[in-house]
């Protein structure tokens, strides 16, 4: 008998056991739910009628969202104009105060 460390542990030669699985049942099912090029899923009418309905609403949906966003950039610049318009006049009249101001102390 070999002598062994306290950590060492004895190594034996495993074979692993034949162990055979069969495949077959699974591809059999595989073939059986696949479907062939031969096979094309036709939709019916009604599916069909349906998609199409349902295009022409999304479509119209998009054209509404489209006027919309136009209607609110036109809006959008006018109050921008209006903004610009508005800051003027404050700074103009900024200006006019100052004046105001200044002649008042000369005056005093």
């Amino acid at each position: 008998m070999k002598e062994t460390d306290l950590f060492e542990v004895p190594v034996e030669k495993l074979t692993p056991p034949n162990v055979e699985i069969s495949h077959s049942s699974t591809e059999d099912n595989l073939k059986r739910l696949s479907l062939s090029p031969d096979d094309p899923v036709k939709p019916s009418f009604e599916e069909l009628n349906l998609e199409d309905e349902e295009i022409s609403s999304l479509k119209s949906k998009l054209e509404e969202k489209e006027k919309d966003l136009e209607v609110f950039g036109q809006e959008n610049e006018n109050l921008k104009k209006e903004l610009n318009e508005k800051m003027q006049e404050i700074s103009s009249l900024k200006e006019k105060e100052d004046e105001t101001s200044l002649k008042l102390n000369q005056v005093a």
